[in-house]
């Protein structure tokens, strides 16, 4: 709306649910930050449900831009021997368009 200066919110996943922006930088999407890598025990109820909520906050972060997204990750090898290789979320679709 006019009368509003230009701004810049800076929120969470979990607090962009219900809202949208014209312009969203969705940023570090990649294993290990989401999907956060549970120390549950391989696929258990706990370790299901942790995931299905996961997938569930991609789509939230996908999809709160009403014109313009923007995903930003890594892959590559690591930094670190006892870190694995950096890869992109396994809930980022390879379809996404624009996507490189």
């Amino acid at each position: 709306p006019s009368g509003h200066a230009p701004s810049v919110v800076v929120t969470t996943i979990h607090q962009a649910k219900g809202m949208e922006w014209d312009l969203v930088f969705a940023c570090h999407l990649e294993e290990g930050s989401l999907p956060l890598l549970p120390r549950l025990e391989p696929h258990s109820m706990e370790y299901v449900q942790h995931f299905e909520e996961e997938r569930r906050l991609a789509y939230v972060a996908c999809t709160r831009a009403r014109r313009k997204l923007v995903v930003t990750f890594c892959e590559g090898p690591s930094t670190t021997k006892d870190k694995p290789p950096s890869k992109r979320s396994r809930f980022l679709p390879r379809q996404l368009p624009g996507l490189r």
